[in-house]
């Protein structure tokens, strides 16, 4: 999945693209301290990310 494609489902996830802005540029704890834009230029990456996105949106976040 390429990133235009995890940015959209963050957008989802969150409700708004500035909510999903936020949180692709904040460091995140679940990604090692990185932030998850910084994830996606590579498919390994993006699937984090998108692991992470499914975890908060079925309220799973450990």
């Amino acid at each position: 999945m390429d990133a235009d494609a995890v940015i959209a489902r963050a957008n989802d996830v969150f409700g708004s693209k500035a909510k999903a802005k936020v949180w692709l540029f904040r460091p995140n704890r679940a990604l090692s301290g990185v932030t998850p834009r910084s994830l996606l230029s590579t498919k390994t990456g993006s699937r984090r990310v998108l692991t992470v996105l499914g975890r908060i949106e079925h309220g799973v976040y450990s």
